[in-house]
């Protein structure tokens, strides 16, 4: 049974019903053609997701048998590839920085984003890992259906109402009805759930709702409510005012076996997350892999249902017998001993009907498909290296083009989903009072950027540090020649340039005035150094050379 969470601002009030109601009828037809599609995806790549168009008491049809696991451990593959790769846990695969380059440089700044960013870390990773145990689930939808919904929302105590923790929820595709904006952004999210009438009591203590305290008080607490829960934009918004009136996004629960407005709010970020991964023009679902793989997943489990039968009857064929009544008393297992098995001559009476089918021939063709279906989920892409005897070149040349046939795959999930769930964590981590106070400067331009960390995001990013060092290494023979040319670079930049591809924290890193200060600082020892020499003559040829070079090396640093 899934539960929902009050979201923040909870307080009852009057809502269009009947409008709410025919738009969520109007959602849910719009979606009936992908939930055939849906369907049968699940049925052969996400079993236990298949329940698009099924209601609590709707008697099931038996699941087709699914002769080829490809599909399953393919899909499975590409998810799990897709969590250890982007968010996971194990490291740290996000940072923020002020969006404003002057502030970047600003000390204070940066050890400030270095709190917020251990905040949301731990947030994250807080109440058993809540988010990185949800988060595959997000991933295996996206995977197998090309829509994943997710549920950020803050967790209150029961007993005291203070803030305690986020709740974090993968949203079922099967519950959830889209719709999106002008510009192909979600932003209104119909969903159906179920909930017994004795947890709605506990989730809505002041429930004002005679129908469902009834069957509580009859002892039927336990009987499912069908629930709809809109979020869309708030087209009374009125920035500042208290209330639903001043959210962004209305949010109402309704009660569809009686047309009955449980509770309404609001909320000042859309709570789900949604992610598509790949849009067709105009669809306000999203493809995926498995779709693209269907034909072949069909194909192949007819061609293994095939091949199975086929092995059968090459172990243990059809009885060839001379009449209807011969096998009778026939006895086929191991060590049996038929006795009139011969005619007088010494013929055999009885024959194995073999068909001389070609099984090795059928296997190879199921391999084929086995291995279109394991590229169409990026096997490939998710494989770090082909083999030991690829040069250190061969190796980065790989990669390179492996990250750029899954960037358009990277970026989706980084704008869809990522940006506006870290956007989320921040905005109600701050309500709440768990966030610093920013300094000053970042006050008057607030705002963060997030970079990704993450092994595949990095290794898009290694292409440029990879670039920049493969241009010095090519310069260096005529930089010996004509060392004039190395004028046109910025070793300072460079050297930031390459530290951030690989994802050197920032609090390593020295700001540039620390830099430039030391620098100075090198200089005015020299200078000091060359006036003590020049007011003791005799110690001045022995440290000529010597300080003259120094000045050489701290004077080009500067510049």
């Amino acid at each position: 049974m899934t539960h929902a969470t009050p979201p923040e601002g909870m307080r009852a009030g009057s809502v269009d019903l009947r409008a709410s109601i025919e738009r969520y009828q109007h959602l849910k037809s719009l979606r009936t053609p992908w939930e055939t599609k849906w369907r049968e995806i699940a049925q052969f790549v996400l079993p236990t997701r298949d329940d698009f168009g099924q209601s609590a008491s709707t008697q099931r049809p038996s699941d087709p048998i699914v002769f080829d696991a490809t599909a399953l451990m393919a899909s499975e593959n590409l998810a799990a590839g897709i969590y250890g790769l982007i968010t996971n846990p194990a490291s740290n695969w996000f940072s923020l920085s002020s969006p404003f380059p002057a502030l970047v440089r600003e000390e204070a700044v940066q050890r400030w984003f270095n709190e917020v960013e251990e905040i949301i870390r731990l947030t994250l990773a807080s109440s058993g890992n809540r988010f990185y145990a949800q988060v595959p689930d997000f991933f295996r939808d996206l995977a197998a259906f090309g829509t994943a919904v997710f549920y950020v929302d803050a967790r209150k105590d029961p007993h005291t109402g203070a803030f305690d923790g986020l709740n974090f929820q993968t949203r079922p595709l099967s519950e959830v009805y889209l719709d999106q904006d002008a510009n192909g952004q979600v932003d209104t999210i119909y969903r159906i759930f179920t909930l017994t009438a004795r947890q709605m009591i506990k989730t809505w203590p002041q429930l004002d709702a005679p129908s469902i305290l009834s069957q509580v008080e009859k002892g039927r607490g336990d009987q499912p409510v069908r629930l709809l829960h809109l979020v869309e934009p708030n087209a009374s918004y009125q920035r500042g005012k208290a209330g639903p009136s001043g959210k962004l996004y209305r949010s109402a629960y309704i009660n569809l076996d009686d047309e009955q407005l449980i509770a309404q709010s609001g909320y000042d970020e859309l709570p789900y997350q949604v992610a598509r991964w790949s849009l067709a023009r105009g669809a306000v679902y999203g493809s995926s892999q498995a779709m693209l793989a269907l034909p072949d997943i069909r194909t192949v489990n007819a061609m293994a249902k095939t091949s199975l039968l086929a092995a059968q009857k090459a172990v243990d064929p059809p009885i060839l017998v001379p009449h209807e009544t011969g096998m009778q008393g026939l006895k086929t297992h191991p060590g049996a001993v038929i006795v009139g098995g011969l005619d007088h001559n010494g013929r055999r009476l009885y024959e194995p009907f073999m068909l001389g089918s070609n099984v090795p021939m059928t296997l190879e063709m199921e391999e084929q498909r086995r291995g279109a279906i394991r590229d169409a989920f990026h096997a490939s892409l998710l494989m770090m290296a082909d083999g030991p005897s690829m040069t250190a070149t061969e190796f980065l040349g790989r990669q390179d083009e492996k990250m750029r046939l899954m960037a358009p795959y990277l970026g989706r999930i980084q704008t869809e989903f990522l940006n506006p769930l870290l956007n989320r964590v921040y905005a109600i981590l701050a309500r709440a009072g768990q966030i610093p106070e920013p300094p000053e400067s970042l006050a008057q331009q607030p705002g963060f950027r997030v970079t990704y960390l993450s092994p595949l995001a990095r290794a898009q990013k290694t292409s440029e540090a990879n670039a920049i060092m493969r241009t010095y290494q090519t310069l260096g023979p005529l930089a010996e020649v004509a060392p004039q040319i190395l004028q046109h670079f910025d070793f300072d930049k460079a050297a930031r340039s390459i530290a951030d591809a690989f994802g050197v924290p920032n609090d390593v890193l020295k700001t540039e005035e620390q830099v430039e200060d030391e620098r100075q600082s090198m200089i005015d020892q020299i200078m000091a150094e060359q006036q003590a020499a020049a007011q003791n003559p005799a110690d001045e040829p022995k440290q000529a050379d010597g300080n003259a070079a120094r000045a050489v090396q701290a004077e080009e640093g500067v510049r």
